[in-house]
Formats: structure tokens, C-alpha cells, sequence
């Protein structure tokens, strides 16, 4: 196999080399046709049609299309892109699809391409749209902070406002134009020039890449006043009254105080801004209310705000709701009771209406209460009694059930009472001072301690009878002996005596 790969080896390699050269020379004079592509740039011819017309075009995107050729093999490599040229002519638009064709034309080397070249895509859509000019008050905004005890005073642009043209999609995203001013670490006046910037309806910056969007004025210039400022609080002033069963329950605001530079005289006598009640009303609100405000429009002439002026107040305003709580006699808290009076209070139950907010009024119960009266001051006879309430914020006592009280004197014991049933009075009396639970309490108390009283002044009157009968009967008998004794003795003396005399 070896000696059949090597014998005549010369004479092969040198038929391969003459193979490969007839292949070259068919090659060269063949010269086959090949189709090649080029991207070639792509113009716009009569955009004044456009303009004209007071509107705007877009390609949407395309700047560049393929073009397709024929050419022989040996001269492909000197065509270029410059060779050729791509338009479109804005005249000749197609009204119905707004479509137009896409010409080519060979500006080199004509003569070597084959036939006329085509491109892809053989037409373009064009977007039509409206133009829109616009005015726009330029806005400063602000950015960094000036030295410590300073605040950014007055600033003035040049000019003060700027048209935009452009197509009208791209004009109405535009909510203000601006400038963006540094004041890190400011402490003197600041000048310069910059180019304005675009916001859209939230204050975020807008980066706009269209050429088609035009400025009248392409810088700005600025001067910037940095002053001795002071911080001053904000006072809402609210108006107006919330719908019935509703209550207003206080004012939030994205800031509390705001610096402010000016005229150090003025600054010194300010010390709050106060925003009118006529700005904040809640008439006949059912809900919260948001209200957007400006600090600078409540600030004495000759003194600026410094940076962001735009303040979010809500007014908050919540739904009340009701319900009614059933107390007793004995949770009511009496003060200034006198000793020597009787209190007889009504009714036994008392109800008490509560309003409050819904969403801890379940939460409130009779301990929460702290009901008390006070008796001080009353004289003798029925009064009407207001109970005081104490509830946590935010919830009140709207009505009770009418409570009334019936003073009386504590009843006097006669002179010829014992000291036992003096101290059963007097322990009546304290019993009736302590005011029992229930009315019907009370007066079983009394009806008890008085029908013991009774009994015992029975009892003690029954015990003095019996020791003054036996006592007397005692004395009576001794006296009967006495008197006996004495007789006795009388008739033996005078006996003896008048014998003497015979």
C-alpha cells in the first residue's frame, strides 16, 4: 500500500499544481455573477412638505436600509457603501398608508454593477404627527444645602421663560422646564449659566433624546441670592365643621417648619407661618382632604423661602359611632358626703350613651368611666345630680339616664333613750351615711337596726321594772320588820312602868 501511495510521487504533486492552476485560470475567465448586500445610509428628501404642513415625521427609527446588487466575482471588492445612495421623497408620500418607496441610486462604479440595485425595505412608514409650540415659565429647583445658618434667598433667571417646539406626543409629557441650581455649602451669592431640563407632571426629570424637539433659548443664566435664614413653624388654621357623625381629628403635613431668609428685622419678629382657616376647610367633610399649598404665598413681602415651598396637608376626618354602657349605684364614686345626713339616690341602673371612634369604641367599657358625684353643698330635701365622666381621648359622654338624690336629717334619740339604744341609733345612722348598693338595701337596713333598737329599749325597760319591783318590795320588807320590832319593844316598857307607879 506504501509503495503504491509513493511510487511516482513527483509526477502526482505536480498534476495537483497544474489542477489548481487550470482551476484559477477557468476562474478568471469566467468571472461569475454573485449578489452581495451593502448598508447604505438613508436621506430624507422635502421634509418642508412636512413642515409646511405645520406637522412632524418619524421613521420610527430607521436611519439605514440593505441594498441588494449583482456583480462579477472579481470586482465585488471594489464596491463600497458610498458607491450608493438610499432616499426617500417625502413628496411622494402615499396618503392612505403614509408609506413611501425607498430609492436607489449608484453614485460609483456604475458600470460595475450588473443591473440597478433594490433595497430592503423597498418602502418606509412614516409617521406622521402635529407640531405644538409651547410656552413655559421657567422654574429654579434647587439642589444641596447652603452653609450652616444660611438659606437661598431670591433667584433670578434670564430669560424668565422659554418656548418649545416639537412634536406635540413629546410637548404634552413636558410639565415644566427648569433649571437645577447647586447650593452645597453656600454662603455668598451665586451666578452662572446652564441649559434647561424638563419635568414631567410628578417633578421627575425627563430626558429628551429627540431632535425634533427645538429651544427657542439654549442657556440660562442665573443669579442666586444666599442669605441668613431661620426656621419657622407652620400653623394650620382649619375652618368649618365636619359632616354630623363625623369628627375631625387633626391636621398632617408632609413638613412642620420651613427655613426662610430675608430682612433680619422682619425675620425677628417672625416665629410661625400661619395658613389661613379660609385655606383649610373641612365643611361638611365625610373623609379625609388633601390640600396642596404654597408657604410662600403666607410670607411677609421681603422674606423667601428657601428650597421646596409645596407643602401635602391632610385634614383628617373619621366616622363616630355610638353605644350605650348600663352602670350601677355602687360604681359611682361619692364625695363631700356629710356624716350627719342620709343620701337616698336613683335610679339603681344608670345608662350612659358613649360617641367615639369605631374603631376602638368597642374596646371602652364602665371601668373606663370613672364616674363620680358630688354631694357637697346640697341642702335638705330632692336634687338632680350631674355625673362627671372621665374617658380617654377621643371618645365623650353624649347623655345618662337623670340621677337625682334625697337628703334628710339623721333622726334625734330622746333624752330618756339608754346608751344602748343611743348607740344602736348612732350605729343606724352610719349604716344609712355608707349609702348600701339599692335603695331597697338601705331601707332593710334602717327597718333592721330600728326594730333592734326598739326591742332592745323593750328588753332594757322589762330588766329596769323587775330590779325596782324587787328592790321596793325588798325595801318594803325590811321597813315592815322594823316597824314591828319598834311595837314590840313599846308595850314591854310601858308595862313595867306603870307598875312602879301603883
Amino acid at each position: 500500500m506504501k509503495e503504491m501511495i509513493t511510487r511516482n510521487l513527483g509526477l502526482k504533486i505536480f498534476s495537483i499544481v497544474i489542477a489548481a492552476i487550470v482551476w484559477m485560470a477557468v476562474i478568471s475567465i469566467s468571472n461569475p455573477e454573485v449578489t452581495r448586500t451593502k448598508t447604505v445610509s438613508l436621506e430624507v428628501l422635502n421634509e418642508d412638505v412636512i413642515e409646511m404642513a405645520g406637522k412632524t415625521y418619524d421613521l420610527g427609527g430607521i436611519d439605514t436600509v440593505n441594498v441588494l446588487y449583482k456583480i462579477r466575482s472579481r470586482d465585488e471588492y471594489n464596491i463600497k457603501a458610498s458607491d450608493i445612495r438610499a432616499y426617500i421623497d417625502l413628496s411622494k408620500i402615499y396618503d392612505i398608508t403614509n408609506s413611501v418607496p425607498v430609492i436607489v441610486e449608484v453614485v460609483n462604479n456604475k458600470e460595475l454593477f450588473i443591473e440597478n440595485p433594490v433595497a430592503r425595505p423597498a418602502a418606509i412608514t412614516v409617521h406622521i404627527e402635529d407640531m405644538q409650540r409651547k410656552h413655559f415659565d421657567l422654574e429654579a429647583k434647587v439642589s444641596g444645602t447652603p452653609a450652616d445658618g444660611y438659606a437661598v434667598g431670591e433667584i433670578s433667571l434670564n430669560p424668565s421663560s422659554i418656548y418649545l417646539n416639537g412634536p406635540q406626543d413629546i410637548i404634552g409629557g413636558i410639565s415644566s422646564v427648569g433649571v437645577e441650581i447647586n447650593v452645597e455649602g453656600a454662603n455668598d451669592k451665586l451666578t452662572g449659566s446652564t441649559k434647561p431640563v424638563f419635568f414631567d407632571a410628578n417633578g421627575n426629570k425627563l430626558s429628551i433624546t429627540d431632535t425634533r424637539l427645538e429651544l427657542e433659548t439654549a442657556d440660562i443664566n442665573y443669579e442666586a441670592a444666599i442669605l441668613k435664614g431661620k426656621s419657622l413653624s407652620l400653623k394650620f388654621n382649619v375652618g368649618g365643621s365636619v359632616a354630623e357623625g363625623y369628627r375631625f381629628m387633626g391636621v398632617q403635613s408632609s413638613i412642620n417648619s420651613i427655613l426662610v431668609a430675608g430682612d433680619p428685622k422682619i425675620l425677628a419678629e417672625l416665629k410661625t407661618v400661619e395658613i389661613p382657616a379660609s385655606v383649610l376647610d373641612i365643611s361638611g367633610a365625610t373623609a379625609n382632604k388633601n390640600i396642596v399649598i404654597n408657604v410662600a404665598d403666607y410670607l411677609p413681602e421681603g422674606v423667601q423661602a428657601d428650597g421646596n415651598t409645596q407643602v401635602d396637608v391632610t385634614l383628617r376626618v373619621e366616622a363616630v359611632n355610638k353605644k350605650n354602657i348600663s352602670i350601677g349605684l355602687s360604681d359611682i364614686t361619692l364625695t363631700g358626703v356629710n356624716n350627719s345626713l342620709n343620701y337616698v339616690l336613683s335610679p339603681e341602673t344608670i345608662t350612659v350613651g358613649i360617641s367615639g371612634l369605631e374603631s376602638g369604641l368597642s374596646k371602652i367599657s364602665k371601668a373606663d368611666l370613672n364616674p363620680s358625684i358630688d354631694l357637697s353643698n346640697l341642702s335638705l330635701g330632692e336634687h338632680s345630680v350631674n355625673i362627671k365622666f372621665s374617658l380617654p381621648g377621643g371618645y365623650s359622654v353624649d347623655s345618662h339616664t337623670p340621677c337625682k338624690v334625697i337628703i334628710s336629717k339623721v333622726p334625734e334619740e330622746s333624752a330618756s333613750s339608754s346608751a344602748a339604744s343611743s348607740s344602736i341609733e348612732e350605729s343606724s345612722s352610719s349604716i344609712e351615711v355608707t349609702l348600701p348598693s339599692s335603695t331597697q338595701e338601705r331601707e332593710s337596713t334602717k327597718s333592721t337596726v330600728k326594730e333592734s333598737g326598739k326591742e332592745s329599749l323593750k328588753e332594757s325597760s322589762r330588766e329596769n321594772s323587775k330590779e325596782s319591783s324587787k328592790e321596793s318590795s325588798k325595801n318594803t320588807k325590811e321597813s315592815s320588820k322594823e316597824s314591828s320590832k319598834n311595837t314590840k319593844e313599846s308595850s314591854t316598857g310601858g308595862g313595867t312602868e306603870e307598875s312602879g307607879m301603883e
